[in-house]
C-alpha cells in the first residue's frame, strides 16, 4: 500500500453579493504567481486562507490523506471550479501551490 501523505486546501470564492451569501468557486493565479510564488508553501497557504476582501474570500480549510497530494488537489480543483467550463463558462487556472 502506498504511503498516504496529508494535504490541506482552501477553495477561493468570488462573492459578488455578500448580502445574499452567493458565491462562485474560482481558482486564481498561476505558477508565476508574483511575490507570493517566492514564498514557501506554508506561507503561501497562510496568505490564501487569510480573508482579504469581501469579493474574493477563502472557503473553509479542508484536508485529507492521499498517495499523491498534488494529483488529489488537481482533482478537487476540477470538481470545485473547473466544472464550470462544461457549462460554457471559462475554466479557472490552478493556484500553483
Amino acid at each position: 500500500m502506498p504511503e498516504l501523505l496529508p494535504y490541506q486546501y482552501v477553495v477561493m470564492r468570488c462573492v459578488p453579493r455578500v448580502e445574499r451569501e452567493e458565491f462562485v468557486n474560482v481558482g486564481a493565479g498561476d505558477e508565476r504567481g508574483g511575490s507570493a510564488a517566492a514564498q514557501s508553501l506554508g506561507q503561501r497557504f497562510g496568505f490564501l486562507k487569510a480573508p482579504r476582501s469581501t469579493v474574493l474570500q477563502p472557503g473553509p480549510v479542508h484536508g485529507g490523506l492521499a498517495a499523491d497530494p498534488r494529483a488529489e488537489l488537481e482533482r478537487l480543483l476540477d470538481a470545485a471550479a473547473r466544472a464550470r467550463a462544461a457549462s460554457g463558462r471559462p475554466a479557472p487556472e490552478p493556484l500553483g501551490l
